[in-house]
């Protein structure tokens, strides 16, 4: 939670018939802001300009509360970053929950932003391509209130997924990059467990046509099992090993958590964060930090789906430790795949 972006570990991966092997390793490391927090919550935080592809958009959060975006060329030191606050003043202090932001060729760049759990409103904001000259603020309405945002994208298609209520997590769709924006619809609903679900949605890095989802209750939760679906933006299809289960058209929405793959059953005695999923040789992956009732010291994990569908789970370290706010919720660092054709994983 409390963590400026910078990269401060490395572990190499390499992918065997046999499983996976791992060692630690350095190499140069790169500040690219003094004054934005890192968000795993919500996606995507960066993306390379579809303008100029030299150039990179992050979004963080930065020490006043104010939600930000800012752009970094190659050879701009992180003091002479260009943002935009997205807003005039911060409205509460929220260190955990940044704006999320689109780039893609020939269309405006989007933010977009959510207080925590305070509006039904998704916040967001359009620039011209390029560029990070923000205009007026839009909102995209909700049935309850909001926290988090994250997107997938297929041509001028749009979909907007964010937490609605403490339990559900709803989408919304546009048709036209951002313009207009259909009703809500609710995707995955943990109301019949009664509790607080995070999702983690990621275009695959071979086909952005596609995501994977990966759901999950929130620590203090009963329900700390890790579950796990694709989905195709062509068609629609919501899938996992059992086949279709739902559609992004409403059908068979919305999904419990049992209509998920189970990733990891913790048996009600683990915690779990879910930090970054992805698909490296055509193998699932979920990256995740694991700890016990009892204990203050998360391990990092790697969940591999193995042929027969079931999953092997890896120890790569020890977390370093956690942050507990007094509510005994234990937040972790930040952990992500590298996505530049690298087998790494990076460490906060």
């Amino acid at each position: 939670m409390k963590k400026l972006i910078s990269i401060i570990a490395i572990v190499f991966l390499t992918w065997l018939t046999t499983g996976i092997v791992h060692g630690s390793g350095t190499e140069d490391l790169t500040k690219i802001s003094q004054n934005a927090r890192y968000s795993w919550w919500v996606h995507p935080i960066s993306s390379v300009d579809a303008y100029d592809t030299d150039n990179i958009y992050f979004t963080g959060v930065r020490s006043n509360g104010l939600p930000r975006v800012f752009h970094r060329e190659p050879t701009e030191d992180y003091s002479e970053l260009d943002y935009d606050s997205l807003i005039g003043s911060a409205l509460e202090a929220d260190d955990h929950n940044a704006p999320s932001i689109l780039s893609a060729d020939g269309k405006d760049t989007i933010a977009f932003w959510t207080r925590h759990g305070k509006e039904s409103y998704v916040r967001y904001y359009k620039a011209d391509e390029g560029t990070i000259d923000f205009g007026s603020e839009n909102t995209i309405s909700f049935p309850y209130n909001v926290t988090y945002s994250q997107s997938i994208t297929n041509g001028d298609n749009i979909w907007l997924f964010t937490r609605s209520s403490a339990t559900a997590w709803y989408f919304a769709e546009s048709d036209d990059w951002g313009d207009t924006w259909g009703t809500a619809v609710n995707f995955i609903d943990g109301t019949g467990e009664g509790e607080r679900y995070y999702t983690l949605l990621r275009p695959l890095e071979t086909d952005s046509t596609k995501a994977q989802v990966v759901f999950y209750g929130h620590p203090n939760s009963t329900d700390n099992n890790i579950y796990y679906a694709e989905l195709d933006t062509n068609n629609g299809n919501i899938t996992t090993s059992a086949g279709t289960v739902g559609n992004l058209d409403g059908t068979n929405l919305p999904l419990e958590p049992g209509d998920l793959d189970t990733v990891w059953d913790t048996g009600g005695t683990q915690r779990v964060r879910v930090l970054d999923d992805r698909v490296k040789a055509d193998k699932e992956m979920v990256l995740y930090a694991q700890w016990t009732y009892n204990t203050t010291e998360p391990d990092y994990k790697i969940a591999v789906r193995k042929s027969d569908d079931t999953w092997e789970h890896t120890r790569l370290q020890w977390s370093g430790g956690n942050f507990d706010d007094g509510n005994d919720r234990k937040y972790v660092w930040g952990a992500a795949f590298d996505r530049n054709g690298n087998d790494k994983i990076y460490f906060g």
